[in-house]
């Protein structure tokens, strides 16, 4: 008789660590686009879920390929306003992208004067991104949190911050992400970014990616 197969996710290593705000055992329900989310899979609507899978091999290429550079594993998704979709894009992507079977996906919510993933995943009022960088007391387990989806782990915004863009262009912050880039060097961040025209967060947001998805509304988005 052969071997049973292993359980998806068996073997692999989880660097991210858990959260420690809460149970250690809690996980995430990442809401799905049927309960008014935003994560399609490919039960729900089989074209764009496979529209996804599509769209993460360059990505995936560009960031482990034979011509991969530092950094290119750090991607940012944004847009020019609000409302073009940026936030489905961004769950979607890394969730198709966690479906890889050595990769671990972080996805971080930058948006700190709109965190739609934030609010989405039911996370508003947690500890999160902008949290750790003005706390030195925080550590990346009491706001890094677990979901149901093997792989994929969340970074909520945290509070609103009146001074966003001072810090995320603190010394803290280059810290910060080079520990998220040390913990898991083979796994993918995706960073949920402010729109670039409304924002000055968005900016000091792209000197952290290496790669960039501009998310335009076809109709819609003005040159």
């Amino acid at each position: 008789e052969p071997p049973a197969r292993p359980a998806r996710g068996a073997g692999r290593v989880m660097p991210l660590p858990r959260p420690t705000h809460d149970s250690p055992d809690q996980v995430i329900p990442f809401p799905r686009f049927e309960a008014d989310g935003s994560l399609v899979t490919e039960v729900t609507d089989p074209k764009v879920y496979e529209q996804f899978r599509r769209l993460k091999r360059p990505l995936l290429q560009c960031a482990f390929g034979p011509l991969a550079t530092p950094g290119t594993q750090t991607i940012m998704i944004t847009s020019p306003l609000q409302g073009a979709g940026k936030t489905f894009i961004s769950s979607n992507l890394a969730y198709a992208l966690a479906l890889e079977k050595d990769r671990n996906v972080l996805l971080i919510d930058t948006d700190n004067a709109n965190p739609t993933l934030t609010r989405q995943m039911g996370l508003i009022g947690r500890p999160g991104l902008y949290d750790l960088i003005s706390d030195t007391a925080l550590t990346l387990e009491q706001v890094v949190c677990r979901t149901d989806i093997p792989g994929l782990w969340i970074l909520p915004a945290g509070k609103t911050a009146p001074d966003s863009l001072e810090l995320l262009n603190s010394h803290r912050r280059p810290a910060i992400f080079r520990q998220l880039a040390d913990r898991d060097p083979d796994g993918i961040i995706i960073l949920d970014a402010p729109p670039l025209l409304i924002t000055n967060e968005a900016p000091a947001v792209t000197v952290l990616a290496g790669q960039f998805l501009l998310v335009v509304e076809s109709g819609v988005t003005p040159k």
